[in-house]
Order: structure tokens, then C-alpha cells, then sequence
């Protein structure tokens, strides 16, 4: 069940919805990056490093390089959110074991997506076809949900989605409340959860806990289930991401 914790953010941590007001009314890109550790030992494992790409004030896309602590390249992803922002198209590959994941929206309005998984090179690659109903939150596209109705979750009332974990080739209801109003870095934050609606689920599965800059809506990290494994294949353990931004950025 801990899989099911990870692509729920995917979290993820690959949150990728950051924009500033420059931005807003203009095209380019934004550069930042967050540092992965080890929860228990505190060990820096691995960067991932972020692009996004703007055209007349929409975020075209991302794209997202992941490094070890060699600097060394070992995964990358594109995220696409022309269609819907809260379900964009994307494409992740581990380049060390053959790990895949896509996700595309092939019909906004009957919310069809065609879905593909692989494990490892050596293992077949699965497809699937879904229709998902209600809101659907897939991979970065949770970011903007979150920002799309924060001032609901921070003022402490709960919300809810429909998760598509490619993974799992499947759909799942998950729900975010907030735990606390804290203080990261000096900055006004929001500390979140993330969990699925269904009892037995929850049960099983490790919680997510992001924390939001109050005033940005931006994200400031994520503790839970790294989205990524190690270089035999075997799952990171549970990981704190801290997300560093260019000075000034969240002023």
C-alpha cells in the first residue's frame, strides 16, 4: 500500500504549479529546485530540478530533471497543461531501470484518459483506458487543485478529488485537510494532509503532509513516500522534500 501513497502526489512532489506576478502577463521560464532526504537519516539523496514554461501568462508545461548527488541525470518528466491544468498529460521514465510512466487526456469532456505503466524494462508495458468522474486530480496537476480552492482548505473545511494513479492503472478518492497554521523559514505556512476517503485505505496507507507558503499558496515541502526508486529498483524510503525558490521569489 505505500505505491498507493506515492503517486497519490506525486506528489509530488512534483507539484509543480508555480507562477509569479511577472509571469502572469508575460512568456519564459521559471528555474527552482528541491532537495530530497531521507526522513530517518537525514541523507541527501537526490535534487529534482524544475522548468516551467510560460506563454501569455499561462503555464504551458514543465519539465523536470532528476539528479543524484553526483549531479548526474537519472529521470526526467514532462508535464503538459494545456487541456485541463488539474489533469495535465505527462510522461516520466527512470533511465536506470526502465521505469514508465503517461498519463494522457485523450477526451476532456468525457475526462477519458489513456494510461500507460511499466515497471522495469524487463517487464511489459501496461495500458489502460479510463473514464473518471467528478474531479479528477492527476500527477502536478494536484498543486493546482490545491491553489484552486486554498482558501477553502485553509480555512479548515475539507476537500476532495478523484486520484488517477497510473501506477495502478486505477482511480481512487482521496480527500486533503489542514493540520496546523506553522511558521517554515520564517514564512506564514498551511500544513496539509493528503489521504484516501475509504476507511480500509487509509488504514494501510502512509499519509502525505505538504506545507503551503499562506500567502503565495506556493509549496514549500512534502513529507511521505518518494515517487521514485533506488538504482536496484527497490522503494526510497520515506523522504522530506524542501523546495528552494529563486531570493526573492516568494515576496
Amino acid at each position: 500500500m505505500k505505491r498507493f501513497a506515492i503517486i497519490i502526489l506525486v506528489l509530488l512532489f512534483n507539484l509543480q504549479s508555480v507562477y509569479s506576478k511577472e509571469s502572469s502577463t508575460q512568456s519564459g521560464k521559471i528555474s527552482f529546485r528541491s532537495k530530497v532526504y531521507d526522513w530517518e537519516t537525514k541523507k541527501f539523496i537526490y535534487t529534482e530540478n524544475h522548468t516551467e514554461h510560460y506563454k501569455d501568462g499561462s503555464h504551458i508545461f514543465s519539465i523536470i530533471e532528476y539528479k543524484d548527488p553526483m549531479g548526474k541525470a537519472f529521470a526526467r518528466k514532462k508535464i503538459e497543461f494545456g487541456k485541463k491544468r488539474t489533469q495535465p498529460d505527462f510522461f516520466m521514465e527512470d533511465f536506470r531501470t526502465g521505469y514508465l510512466d503517461k498519463s494522457v487526456l485523450v477526451n476532456p469532456s468525457t475526462q477519458e484518459f489513456a494510461i500507460e505503466h511499466r515497471r522495469s524494462e524487463s517487464e511489459p508495458l501496461k495500458k489502460e483506458r479510463l473514464k473518471v468522474p467528478g474531479l479528477v486530480v492527476v500527477d502536478g496537476g494536484f498543486d493546482y487543485f490545491i491553489r484552486d480552492d486554498f482558501d477553502t482548505v485553509a480555512s479548515g473545511n475539507m476537500i476532495k478529488g478523484q486520484f488517477l494513479l497510473v501506477n495502478r492503472l486505477d482511480y481512487f478518492v482521496c480527500r486533503v485537510r489542514k493540520i496546523a497554521d506553522s511558521k517554515f523559514q520564517g514564512r506564514d505556512a498551511t500544513v496539509l494532509i493528503l489521504q484516501p476517503e475509504n476507511v480500509i485505505l487509509r488504514t494501510l496507507a502512509d499519509k502525505i503532509q505538504v506545507t503551503y507558503d499562506t500567502k503565495t499558496h506556493r509549496l514549500l515541502e512534502y513529507i511521505g513516500i518518494s515517487n521514485l526508486r533506488d538504482d536496484a529498483g527497490e522503494d526510497f524510503p520515506k523522504v522530506k522534500i524542501v523546495f528552494e525558490y529563486p531570493k526573492g521569489f516568494l515576496d
